[in-house]
């Protein structure tokens, strides 16, 4: 999993898990202890997990969850009482007290789908058309031209905003030549 990010309402609790992870060979990006520093943390990363608590003092888990880039992920490690009410895609509940091994096979596991996926992804734009994929290196030279990115910086912000909107990358390319050809004509 290449961005993790761990947050507990108590810092204590966040860096204890930081560390138990690093010992097994997961790398965490990032330590949080509010909501909307796990917010802003993962609004800079593009896709990844966040392990956290049940509440925190300015938002619970379900509101981040709801917030969050469709891209990522979340594990919630609470007492089963918090548990019984929360059921969501791309939410996975682990019971206090908490067994390292579990956490860790967990991680791993939502690692390898999500790794499968990205190789799916990349098929999948090689058995474009070569008009499909055309558009897309169109979209991408309006977005270097326009907005003055840098090719990398195109296919991320594609990339983002696909995966924010779940569109196809086909779609995406469509909307911004739309947009920026609307645009041109007025």
């Amino acid at each position: 999993m290449a961005n993790v990010i761990v947050a507990f309402s108590k810092q204590e609790d966040a860096v204890t898990i930081r560390n138990l992870l690093n010992r097994n060979g997961i790398q965490v990006t990032a330590v949080c202890t509010t909501g909307a520093a796990i917010l802003e943390t993962a609004d800079s990363l593009n896709g990844g997990l966040v392990i956290c608590g049940y509440r925190f003092p300015d938002l619970q888990c379900l509101e981040i969850r709801d917030s969050l880039p469709s891209a990522f992920e979340m594990i919630v490690i609470a007492s089963p009482r918090f548990l019984q009410g929360i059921r969501r895609d791309g939410v996975h509940l682990l019971e206090m007290p908490l067994k390292i091994a579990p956490l860790v096979n967990l991680i791993r596991d939502l690692s390898a789908q999500k790794d499968r996926r990205r190789v799916g992804e990349k098929k999948s734009f090689l058995e474009q058309s070569p008009e499909d994929r055309e558009m897309i290196l169109r979209a991408k030279a309006l977005l270097m031209e326009k907005r003055g990115f840098t090719e990398p910086e195109a296919h991320r912000y594609m990339q983002k905003n696909s995966m924010d909107t779940s569109k196809s990358m086909l779609e995406t390319a469509k909307m911004i030549l739309l947009l920026y050809n609307d645009s041109c004509k007025s």
